[in-house]
C-alpha cells in the first residue's frame, strides 16, 4: 500500500470488470477505512448493501455505518 492511488486505481477497475463481485467491494471497503477515506468506504458500503439486501453478514457488519 505504498502507492494508495496505484491500489485504488486497481481496485475500481477490478469492480467493473468483475460486475461488483462483493469480495472487491470488501477489499475497497477495508482500504478507504485503512486510508481514513470515511465518505468513500460509506459510498461502497452502500453499494454493497443494494446488491445483496439478502447477506445478513453483510447487513449486520455494514448496516451500523448507515445510521
Amino acid at each position: 500500500m505504498e502507492r494508495p492511488a496505484e491500489a485504488e486505481k486497481t481496485f475500481l477497475e477490478g469492480l467493473q470488470k468483475a460486475d461488483n463481485y462483493p469480495d472487491l467491494l470488501v477489499a475497497l471497503i477495508n482500504f478507504y477505512k485503512q486510508q481514513n477515506r470515511t465518505e468513500d468506504e460509506i459510498k461502497y458500503i452502500k453499494i454493497l448493501l443494494e446488491l445483496y439486501p439478502d447477506n445478513q453478514l453483510y447487513q449486520q457488519e455494514y448496516s451500523k455505518y448507515l445510521e
